[in-house]
């Protein structure tokens, strides 16, 4: 009978450690994919915000017709922009 209690000890001490080798598993599989989702929402934000900036820049400069700089002395007209 002894010798059925200690296997026993052992099948449980096994299918807990099992358990919890599966437990941790998952719960690590799903911290991955869950950080990795997070980088990725991250940078597509990052990436949005120069994109949106650009798209402000273009539009307020079609609205003004283009830039416009006072002529000084130390202003030289560029070559492409005469005949425009």
């Amino acid at each position: 009978m002894h010798l059925h209690i200690k296997k026993m000890k052992y099948k449980f001490i096994l299918i807990i450690g099992f358990v919890l080798l599966v437990s941790f598993g998952v719960l690590l599989s799903y911290m991955t994919t869950l950080q990795n989702n997070l980088v990725i929402g991250q940078a597509q934000q990052q990436a949005r915000i120069p994109h949106h900036q650009l798209i402000l820049t273009r539009q307020w400069f079609s609205d003004h017709q283009g830039l416009f700089v006072v002529k000084t002395d130390g202003v030289k007209e560029k070559s492409y922009a005469i005949n425009v």
